[in-house]
């Protein structure tokens, strides 16, 4: 079980990590940042798993209905609610 003060530590880390390496408002008005990586992962699934590709498309699933949660929970999960919600 985590302390308070490593759960503090753990969250200003992927803030910082955040706003280092991910594009400004990632998770904005919009998810534009988000989005983007849906179409990057469609693209990667497609070029590295095409039978996969191709079977979604077959059932007409929209992989990002199933992974943009995956996405965003890399970041509302690993923060305390007083982070998150603003």
């Amino acid at each position: 079980m985590y302390t308070n003060n490593a759960i503090s530590l753990l969250s200003r880390c992927l803030v910082a990590m955040m706003e280092r390496y991910f594009p400004r408002n990632y998770l904005g008005k919009g998810l534009i940042g988000a989005q983007v990586d849906q179409l990057v992962l469609k693209e990667i699934i497609q070029e590295k798993l095409p039978n996969l590709a191709e079977h979604l498309n077959k059932m007409n699933v929209d992989i990002s209905t199933i992974t943009l949660n995956w996405f965003i929970a890399i970041f509302i999960e690993a923060l305390t609610f007083d982070v998150s919600k603003n």
